[in-house]
Formats: C-alpha cells, sequence, structure tokens
C-alpha cells in the first residue's frame, strides 16, 4: 500500500507540472483541451490500464475525456475517462493499447483524438502530441524487436528490474533476479538475495527464447505452475522479458519487463 501511494505521488507531482510538455487545440476551439506526454501508468487498478495521458481542461466548465484514438496507430485500443474535469484543472485518461508486432508501428505519433463531453454534447478534438508519444513508441519497439539469441551462460548472475510496462511497476528499481549456475533462480524486491529470506525460489530453463521459471516457494510466492517469458537481450547488459503465460508475477499479454545487469556471476555465494 505503500508502495503504491508513493507511486500516486509520483503520478500526481508529473501531471501537475506539464507546462514544458503541454500541447493544445486550436485557438478560438469552443472546449479548448490540452494533453501532457504519455506515462506509463504507476497506478496499480484492476482494470489494468497500461499508460496515463495528462488531460488539461483549459474551458471555463467541467467536462469529461476519453480518448479515440493515436494518430498513426492502428491496434485497437480501450480508455478510461477522465470524468467530470473542474476548470482549468489537469486530469489523466487511462489507456490500454492492442500489441501485434506483425503490424507496423508508428515510429512518432503526433496527436492524439479526444472526445470531449461539455453541457452542449459530445465533441471530438484533435490535439498535438508532445513528445511524439515516445513512451508508447519505445514499448512498441522494445515488445516486439527481435534481439540476439540468449545463451543459459549469459543469465549467470544478479539482474535488476529496470522498466516494467503493465502491473508491478512498484517493483521498477527494487526487484534484484538472480539466475544460477546450477539452474536455480531467485528473486527478491528488499536485496535479500543472498540471505535465506527470499520472495521467491525455485529454477529456470532456457530453450532458445523462452526463460520457464519453476517456483518452488519464497515469502512473496507459494508453488505454482510454470512461469514462461519470451526473452530477448540487447548487449550483454540489457534483457527483455515479455510475459507468455503463468501466475506471481501474474500478467497478459503484451506485458513486458526490461531488466540491467547488476553483477556477473564470478565469486558470488551459492544459492
Amino acid at each position: 500500500m505503500a508502495m503504491a501511494a508513493a507511486a500516486g505521488l509520483l503520478v500526481g507531482a508529473l501531471v501537475e507540472n506539464q507546462s514544458d510538455l503541454l500541447s493544445s487545440t486550436r485557438p478560438g476551439d469552443a472546449t479548448p483541451v490540452a494533453v501532457g506526454s504519455i506515462k506509463v501508468s504507476l497506478e496499480e487498478t484492476p482494470d489494468e490500464w497500461d499508460f496515463d495521458l495528462p488531460v488539461h481542461n483549459a474551458s471555463d466548465e467541467p467536462v469529461d475525456a476519453d480518448l479515440i484514438s493515436l494518430d498513426g496507430v492502428s491496434a485497437p485500443l480501450k480508455s478510461h475517462m477522465a470524468g467530470n474535469l473542474p476548470p482549468r484543472t489537469w486530469g489523466t485518461v487511462r489507456f490500454s493499447v492492442a500489441t501485434n508486432c506483425d503490424v507496423g508501428r508508428a515510429e512518432s505519433i503526433a496527436s492524439v483524438r479526444l472526445r470531449v463531453g461539455t453541457s452542449d454534447g459530445r465533441i471530438e478534438r484533435t490535439v498535438a502530441l508532445p513528445e511524439g508519444g515516445k513512451v508508447l513508441v519505445d514499448y512498441h519497439r522494445d515488445l516486439c524487436r527481435q534481439g540476439r539469441p540468449v545463451e543459459p551462460a549469459q543469465l549467470h548472475g544478479v539482474w535488476i528490474v529496470d522498466k516494467v510496462y503493465g502491473d508491478d511497476t512498484g517493483l521498477v528499481g527494487l526487484m534484484l533476479w538472480r539466475f544460477g549456475r546450477d539452474g536455480s533462480f531467485i528473486a527478491d524486491p528488499e536485496g535479500g538475495l543472498f540471505t535465506r529470506d527470499i520472495a521467491v525460489r525455485g529454477t529456470y530453463r532456457l530453450r532458445d527464447e523462452l526463460l520457464t521459471i519453476n517456483v518452488e516457494g519464497g515469502y512473496g510466492c507459494g508453488p505454482s505452475g510454470p512461469i514462461t517469458w519470451r526473452v530477448a537481450l540487447d548487449g550483454d547488459d540489457r534483457m527483455r522479458l515479455a510475459w507468455i503465460r503463468g501466475t506471481c508475477p501474474s500478467g497478459k499479454q503484451g506485458h513486458l519487463w526490461i531488466m540491467q545487469r547488476v553483477l556477473r556471476d564470478a565469486g558470488l555465494p551459492g544459492t
């Protein structure tokens, strides 16, 4: 709960200060609105929204706003409405985009299409998007591009979760994973890799691009069925893990973890 609250405060701080990233509709629009840069959603909700779009009501009356489309993105999206947004204030439209790596993806997202509800009815507005939707563009690139084949020896050592698209964003910068030479696997978000107090422990198997972890226990997970990820390396020290199936951590199609190497498996204590 504390981690979720901290994440909520961080989102609030980001949304409150969007002056340098602001883009709005044309002067003279009956209902002017503006948007900030797309962010990875840090607030974990039952609806599992993946991204946040800050929206500013620049009019003199309350409005509702939701996202209809993203310029150059043909994949289906679903959007949560920012309801009853007071005049001259910021709100957040949360949304998710379906992923299909067989379909070409935009290199930049120039604008968004919003549906805005006012006392006179609902209208549509096209609004230029700051930074070209960099966060969403980077996500699609990381999810779909081909990395180098991974050998088991390249996994050996300690990795830290650097970025999360999907659930468990509170683990960024905290969750450490260790792959042992003996096929053992441990993970912990509190620096407990070299103690007996481990959040997750089990074994792993790497076959081609599929990494399968069999969880045997730990204070964070009970024994469970295998968890399978599609794994790829970018260089020696950056790894992409796309969730395929399993629980603890659970996920859904399109969830992606980016990990950075912390230590190589040389001179480390045994697992």
